[in-house]
């Protein structure tokens, strides 16, 4: 997610720098099992759809602290 803070002004540099961590979680995700699979592949799927020229920052906000705290949740 630093990239993502670092691409601040660069609608291309913040998709691909989401795209990046998407792909990161999913290669995390290929590794883990039970919920902690089933949330980092949900947290996959959100930031594989999100595009910061359709979405407000408040949409993207809203993803990542909802992912947050499911992933928060599935390892206490």
């Amino acid at each position: 997610m630093t990239k993502v803070m670092a691409a601040a002004s660069d609608h291309k540099g913040i998709n691909k720098a989401i795209s990046d961590h998407a792909s990161t979680l999913k290669k995390i995700s290929e590794r883990a099992d039970g919920d902690l699979e089933a949330v980092l592949s949900e947290m996959v799927d959100a930031f594989s759809q999100l595009d910061v020229d359709s979405v407000t920052a408040a949409d993207v906000s809203r993803e990542v602290d909802a992912a947050t705290k499911k992933l928060m949740a599935a390892c206490s």
